[in-house]
Parts: C-alpha cells; sequence; structure tokens
C-alpha cells in the first residue's frame, strides 16, 4: 500500500572564531559552534495500524580550530590550504514513535572527532575551486565513520 507522509525540519546555526596570525603565511582560528534542530514528522496509518511521532529537538556543538596557508604562486593564483580538528558534541535523547500501542525510542546522543583538508585556489578575479575532505569518528565507542569529500566552484559578484 503506498502510504505518504510530511516532514519538517528546523534548524540554526551561530558559529564564532577569530584567526590568529602564525607565522608568514599561516593563520590559526579557534572556532566554536552551536547548532539547534527541530524534527516533526506527521502521523499517519496504513492498513495495519497506526503510526505516531514525537516531535525531536537537540542541540549540537563544535569545537575546534583550522589552520589555513596564504600562497601564491609565481603565476599570480592564490592557493589557500588548511587543516581542520574538531570535536562534535550531541547530548543524549530519544527520538520516539508509537506503532499502534507499542512505543519505540531510538537513543541518540553521541561525541566524535573530525579531522580535515582542503584547498581553495583562485582561478580568476572573481572565482574560486575548492577541494576538502572530512573523516569524523565516533569517541563513544561506538562504530560511527564518516568520509566525506566537497569539490565545488565559488563565484562572488
Amino acid at each position: 500500500y503506498p502510504v505518504s507522509t510530511d516532514a519538517n525540519v528546523v534548524s540554526a546555526s551561530v558559529e564564532t572564531g577569530y584567526p590568529w596570525q602564525v607565522g608568514e603565511r599561516w593563520q590559526l582560528e579557534p572556532q566554536a559552534q552551536v547548532i539547534w534542530s527541530r524534527v516533526q514528522v506527521d502521523n499517519f496509518s496504513d492498513p495495519l495500524g497506526e503510526i505516531e511521532y514525537d516531535d525531536a529537538s537537540s542541540v549540537t556543538w563544535r569545537l575546534g580550530a583550522r589552520l589555513i596557508g596564504d600562497f601564491d604562486d609565481t603565476r599570480g593564483s592564490h592557493y589557500r590550504p588548511f587543516l581542520r580538528l574538531n570535536v562534535i558534541h550531541t547530548p543524549d535523547g530519544d527520538d520516539r514513535a508509537r506503532f499502534d500501542d507499542i512505543a519505540v525510542a531510538n537513543a541518540r546522543g553521541a561525541t566524535a572527532w573530525q579531522f580535515g583538508v582542503g584547498l581553495s585556489a583562485g582561478i580568476s578575479e572573481s572565482a574560486q575551486l575548492y577541494t576538502t575532505v572530512d573523516y569524523t569518528a565516533d569517541l563513544d565507542g561506538g562504530r560511527q565513520r564518516i568520509l566525506t569529500g566537497r569539490l565545488g566552484v565559488r563565484w562572488v559578484w
């Protein structure tokens, strides 16, 4: 039986950081971030029963630092390599659902570390190529391992 439902997610983030000059071409930037999110999934029913979801909110914080280089080559291209290290924490909580009269809770909450490398390279006055690779691993003894990468172009006008 085809079934559909709707969900709404709202998220807000506040981030701060300040770069400190470390040598002629490097900056060290301590960073802090707090992310709040709320998920609301509409209840629905199918021929087998009623499914209800509790609304869920969470707060995640991130503390870390980024080491950023600043280099030019002989052709005038500008390069900004970086390394970053973060600790990311979401406090304990539960996501709850009910299937008819059976309640199910999915525990959430974790602490992880994240290591990343990246590079942006100027290709014109208003455009940059960039790439990043991040590895995230659970610090709580779990099995979470995430490898992500990005490749893109940034234009400023």
